[in-house]
């Protein structure tokens, strides 16, 4: 039982002392990634991001509105609720298209496959978003 307990001290300090040098190198990574986007690249980059984060928004609305119709509820778009849901799925969407496509530059992939992966990317960390905000258009109880 000792050395179970000598070997998670051992595990819990190696983690410790490693911990900032991954951080760090983790941080030149990004840093380097960071530095090889030109500004075409990035408007190309901002532009496929937000075909993702658009798709997951027009497919909420479009889930909220059948929703709504098939509980006989209605369905109202309320401007500030949009604007909130729009702000989490662009900034879920844009931060995910610079992460994928930092990484995916960085492991030499090409230019179609970081065009597919991040819309992808850009899709899915808006959904995760969006369900974590829990906002929703279908009004309560036919309230006005």
């Amino acid at each position: 039982m000792k050395t179970s307990t000598a070997l998670t001290l051992l595990q819990r300090a190696s983690l410790l002392l490693g911990l900032p040098t991954v951080a760090q190198a983790a941080a030149m990574t990004f840093d380097a990634a960071l530095g090889e986007i030109t500004p075409r690249s990035f408007l190309v980059l901002l532009a496929i991001s937000t075909i993702g984060g658009m798709a997951a928004l027009l497919m909420r609305l479009t889930n909220d509105a059948n929703k709504a119709l098939e509980e006989g509820r209605r369905f109202e778009i309320q401007p500030l609720r949009l604007l909130v849901l729009a702000g989490y799925h662009m900034t879920g969407a844009w931060t995910a298209g610079i992460v994928f496509y930092s990484g995916a530059a960085r492991m030499g992939y090409s230019g179609l496959e970081i065009g597919f992966i991040v819309p992808l990317a850009s899709f899915a960390c808006a959904k995760a978003l969006e369900f974590a905000s829990g906002i929703t258009f279908i009004k309560k109880d036919g309230s006005p």
